[in-house]
């Protein structure tokens, strides 16, 4: 109603959203290309501050953890699956990001073991200690019908501490500790194996702090099945214990035999073995 009494006839005027559009129509492809030139130099910025304020709001790990996972052509033994035959030709020519990606869609697998590198510093102004490391076989199967490649081996820098597992033997779904791995029957043939590759067995507990690292080795084998696992690391802060999943980039690991090896019986393992 207006100010002598009388109802406004006057329509709403246009939304925000669509005075937007009007006046982005309305510019010359010039002023276009200098807007968008303009947003492409300022929303990096934005994101930048935002992960900041992010990182500023929530404080640091007392431990920081570098996971990579070796998937080099020379050092690793590889299945192509049947969608990735075509890769057989140029395998060892990928690089790693390559053949990262290939794993990622399906078109080749580990094949019988595979390696995961673990690398923890202290990031406090006190020492942690690494108390514990357990490891988790997620997924069991058959293994892959798949094609190995043809490589060639090469050198490589000194091993560090290590932790060979043998996956065959492990129940799904538990964490299974090092402590029980380090003396379990079923892994003596890993821990040879492990022995023979050069280096030492992984020994816990390891303090860690801003001048100090802990790097090891997890390598994983199996003889009869496809099977995907993950890794826990414990430490302790001094106050409270946490534990960090060792994964691949948020999935599990993958490796499966090349062969399958005969029959298999499940292994069950006495809860009071596990200490």
């Amino acid at each position: 109603m207006n100010s002598d009494g009388d109802v406004s006839t006057a329509r709403p005027g246009p939304s925000a959203p669509r005075r937007f559009a009007r006046w982005h129509a309305g510019l010359s492809a010039a002023d276009k290309f200098g807007l968008y030139g303009v947003l492409c130099a300022v929303l990096p910025l934005l994101i930048a501050g935002v992960t900041w304020l992010g990182q500023s709001v929530a404080p640091p790990s007392p431990v920081a953890m570098l996971v990579e996972e070796v998937v080099d052509a020379c050092s690793t033994e590889w299945l192509l699956t049947p969608k990735g035959r075509y890769l057989a030709a140029g395998f060892q020519g990928g690089d790693d990001r390559q053949l990262a990606r290939w794993q990622r869609e399906g078109l080749s697998v580990h094949k019988d073991a595979m390696t995961v590198e673990v690398s923890l510093r202290g990031n406090a102004d006190k020492a942690v200690e690494i108390r514990d490391l357990s490891l988790n076989v997620t997924r069991r199967g058959r293994p892959v019908a798949g094609t190995p490649p043809r490589v060639m081996g090469c050198g490589g820098p000194e091993s560090p501490e290590r932790m060979m597992v043998d996956l065959d033997t492990l129940p799904v779904g538990r964490d299974i500790p090092v402590s029980y791995l380090q003396r379990s029957p079923h892994q003596r043939a890993a821990r040879k194996a492990a022995t023979e590759y050069g280096g030492e067995l992984i020994t816990l507990p390891r303090q860690v702090t801003t001048d100090t690292f802990y790097r090891f080795e997890l390598i994983a084998r199996t003889q009869r099945f496809d099977s995907e696992w993950t890794a826990t690391i414990t430490w302790w802060d001094g106050e409270e214990v946490h534990h960090d999943r060792i994964d691949n980039s948020g999935r599990a690991f993958r490796v499966s035999a090349g062969t399958v090896a005969g029959s298999y019986t499940h292994l069950t393992l006495p809860t009071n073995s596990l200490v």
